[in-house]
This record gives C-alpha cells, structure tokens and sequence, in this order.
C-alpha cells in the first residue's frame, strides 16, 4: 500500500484504488529493525470495523510520530500491514474495504488459541504459592524469594506507551514427596502441564 508522509501525517489511501494482483514491496530501510511497532499494530487490532480516516488519526497521535526515525517505522508498518483493497496486498493482514472501514483478513485454516486453564481452590492451595517445575525427570518445588522484577508487558492502548508487570524470583526447593507426586498426577495432564509451564525456565538437571 503506498502511504506517503505530508507535514508529519498520514494520508489515508483511496479504497479500491489499485486492482492488481501483486505489489510491488517496499525496500526496508536501514536502521529501522530495533523500533518497537506494537503501538502500530494495537491501533490497528483494536480500530477494525473504524473508518480508515479515524485509524490513521490515532496512529498520527502516537508518542513515536514526534520522532523521526520511530515515524519512519510506524509508516512502513502501516504499509506492509494495510492493503487498499480486499484484493490487493493479499499477504497483508488489514485492508480497506470499499465502506473505507479497516478490515482485518480472516485467515483460512487459523487454529483457535488454547482457552487458559483456570485453577481450582483445592490446586491452589496444593501449590501455597509455589510452582512445580521438571528438572531432569525430577518434580521439585519452587518457592518464592520475596523479591521480584520489571519485564515488558506490551503497549498501552490507549497512550501507545510500554507497559510492565511484576514477575516474582523463585528459588528451587525440595522434590515433591510420593503423596504430592501422586495429588499433581491426579490433576491430570492438561493441568499438571498448565503448572509446569508456570515454573522458571533453567536448563534441566544432568540426573
């Protein structure tokens, strides 16, 4: 999709406007691969069903169009992720239908994504706030340090800016005795692997 820049905004392509089977792509510029685009792409998986104008005017909002090389790679975002048309820039996941709505592409085949697994009162209080991990073939426990860090948790929405959580340290404890391995086999397997996922990840033990 051709997007071009005019005095630090986007201009919002005609629908339709190109009928063609191909696009021709546009070269990557350098320097552009370590900006982070999430604002982008949350803009435009939280507008479908908007008219493109409004789309285009909340990407122009974003925090990152103040500068010139994070404006740069919001606008390649946008052109390699919005087609003029249904038609058009088939690899691309949004295009602009002839309403001038976003639309996003249904993809054929797509798996649905795993519904999480909800935790009951009795495994919560199995685990008293600890985690199971595998180390080798061993179940051993992990327990809580008391201190916890920062990690990234995707961008706000709204502001465009990152967001984090808290993610606690944890320590390895003991193995689970017989009668714990006994109570987590009797989970059953898609919960005993939603509690293993939970552990930290380390290389597993040489035993």
């Amino acid at each position: 999709m051709s997007v071009e820049l005019q005095n630090r905004t986007l201009s919002p392509p005609a629908p339709n406007a190109r009928t063609g089977d191909a696009v021709q792509e546009k070269p990557r510029e350098r320097g552009l691969e370590r900006v982070d685009v999430r604002p982008v792409l949350h803009r435009l998986h939280g507008m479908v069903g908007k008219p493109w104008s409004d789309v285009l005017d909340k990407i122009n909002r974003l925090d990152g169009m103040r500068y010139e090389v994070t404006r740069a790679a919001y606008l390649r975002c946008v052109g390699e992720s919005v087609a003029d048309a249904e038609r058009v820039g088939l690899e691309m996941p949004f295009y602009v239908d002839e309403d001038g709505r976003l639309t996003r592409r249904e993809e054929a085949g797509a798996e649905k994504v795993a519904e999480p697994v909800v935790l009951s009162a009795e495994i919560e209080a199995f685990l008293d706030r600890r985690v199971i991990g595998i180390r080798g073939t061993v179940l051993v426990w992990f327990v809580r340090t008391g201190r916890s860090y920062q990690v990234p948790n995707g961008t706000d929405p709204e502001t465009g800016k990152p967001t984090h959580k808290s993610i606690d340290y944890f320590r390895q404890d003991r193995p689970l005795n017989k009668k714990e391995i006994l109570a987590f086999k009797g989970f059953g397997t898609m919960i005993g692997e939603a509690l293993v996922a939970m552990a930290p990840a380390a290389p597993p033990s040489a035993n």
